[in-house]
């Protein structure tokens, strides 16, 4: 899961397995307006970016099963989501 956190102004990174998240980046970076929140995949290694900007650093992931789920995830109204690919 990728996301802003405008509460802490911070952009995370966590994965889920078996029910047991763990959070993989957790930064600082300056809020902007619509900017964009996204996750790269290249086999196992795992980008998060923000408003263009790559934030942490590269994330090796193996222990996410086979990658049968992936979607959109939200707690709250106002959220949008384009360009999906698989891979």
């Amino acid at each position: 899961i990728g996301y802003y956190d405008r509460a802490t102004g911070k952009a995370l990174l966590e994965k889920c397995v078996a029910g047991t998240y763990t959070r993989l980046v957790n930064t600082a970076a300056g809020y902007a307006a619509n900017a964009e929140v996204k996750v790269v995949k290249t086999s196992t290694t795992y980008q998060l970016w923000y408003n263009s900007v790559q934030i942490g650093t590269d994330q090796t992931v193996s222990d996410v099963g086979n990658g049968e789920y992936f979607g959109l995830f939200g707690t709250g109204g106002g959220g949008s989501a384009s360009q999906f690919f698989c891979l």
